[in-house]
């Protein structure tokens, strides 16, 4: 879903998500501690509730874990969801405006982009499929009639999550850059938007974002899910030329 490594010691090249190290870490750390009062005693997915959570709130989860290591800016997200295990925070996913403007103009207010989410290092399995299925479910009420989701291979990802959920695999994006600002490296699309803030404020903030070091990303793998009725959902997949194609593996793995 992210890009960039926050943690470089991180082999993420061992057929591993970075965020499945991050839990394997932070777990191995917890066992030897004394004290657990900051997670559920036996947290169960059958019990788990999920619900709309705030920014804050949701950084909590997301900058933990997260690849990348930020939020998304606020003003683009539109719907963020928490999973509670025990009234514990388990689980954050955020959805935004997708960054393709041919959807905006299209679809406007009923396509998102599925763009930070994990689960603690605690959280049962299939904690993630849960929260996922479930904030479907809210935003197919709201008449979103497509989701889209992005995973990036540096990152270690190759969406096993949306395989297993039975999203479709449309193909990859185009390479593409990040930059290193304030401590983390943002997307091209969050520079641009900075840069646009910055155009009529004074020169030191003008200046804040140019010459910054960046690095190349290959093309990320794009995943959709159609959340409108067969008809609606045919006349998407005509209009954006949409096919399914097969999943992508890991290296080493068999076809």
């Amino acid at each position: 879903m992210v890009y960039i490594i926050n943690s470089p010691e991180l082999n993420i090249s061992n057929g591993k998500s970075y965020q499945r190290v991050i839990r394997e870490k932070l777990a191995i750390t917890k066992s030897n501690q004394s004290s657990y009062m900051d997670i559920p005693i036996k947290p169960c997915l059958d019990k788990s509730y999920i619900k709309r959570i705030d920014f804050n709130t949701a950084s909590k989860i997301i900058l933990q874990y997260e690849w990348i290591g930020t939020m998304p800016l606020p003003k683009s997200c539109r719907y963020i969801f928490g999973q509670y295990f025990d009234d514990v925070l388990g689980g954050v996913i955020v959805y935004v405006e997708p960054s393709t403007r041919q959807f905006n103009k299209l679809y406007p207010r009923q396509v998102l982009q599925l763009n930070r989410g994990a689960c603690a290092y605690w959280t049962p399995k299939n904690s993630a499929s849960k929260l996922i299925s479930q904030s479907l479910k809210d935003l197919k009420n709201d008449e979103i009639k497509l989701v889209i989701a992005y995973c990036t291979p540096e990152a270690g990802e190759i969406g096993t999550i949306y395989q297993a959920l039975g999203w479709w695999y449309v193909g990859d994006t185009s390479p593409s850059k990040v930059y290193f600002l304030d401590g983390h490296w943002i997307s091209e699309r969050t520079l641009a938007d900075k840069v646009k803030w910055a155009k009529n404020k004074e020169i030191r903030w003008q200046d804040k974002f140019k010459n910054l070091e960046f690095r190349r990303l290959s093309g990320k793998y794009k995943y959709i899910k159609l959340l409108g009725s067969k008809q609606e959902n045919d006349k998407i997949i005509e209009l954006f030329g949409f096919k399914s194609l097969a999943y992508p593996k890991r290296d080493g793995a068999s076809k």
